[in-house]
């Protein structure tokens, strides 16, 4: 099967279940030398991408009071093939703008510094606002 077939075929976004896919996203988030946000701090508009019945990425939408949302928490299965991947992360960007759109928002904002998925954000209509920006959190 080409990867045409299964880009129309076999690809499949559910929302995320924190009961059954919270270990997916530590495993992914730690075999990218990184860790994964605590439970609750995952927004409950997440999705998991499935291709060919294999998990493939993950990505939150994050509403606001405004008329912009969120997209973070976007992480992939490192195990998964290079052409699943893509695929699979085209399909999310596209269930995310489309559920950005059932709820309202007219922007979509995403801080992310993985130029693969930049370039797919790009291609799919994302323009970079900024190149040298620093990330920061505070726990209160």
């Amino acid at each position: 099967m080409g990867s045409e077939d299964v880009k129309y075929n076999m690809v499949s976004a559910r929302p995320i279940d924190m009961s059954m896919d919270y270990a997916t996203l530590c495993s992914w988030w730690l075999k990218h030398g990184s860790r994964s946000p605590r439970p609750q701090h995952y927004s409950k508009t997440g999705f998991m991408v499935e291709v060919e019945g294999q998990q493939i990425c993950a990505g939150f939408l994050y509403r606001t009071d405004a008329t912009i949302c969120l997209f973070e928490f976007m992480v992939c299965n490192p195990d998964a093939s290079k052409d699943k991947r893509k695929i699979g992360l085209e399909y999310l960007i596209e269930t995310i703008k489309e559920k950005a759109k059932e709820l309202g928002y007219d922007l979509i904002y995403i801080s992310i510094a993985s130029k693969p998925f930049i370039k797919k954000l790009e291609n799919a209509g994302f323009i970079t606002l900024e190149r040298n920006q620093v990330h920061m959190l505070c726990e209160v």
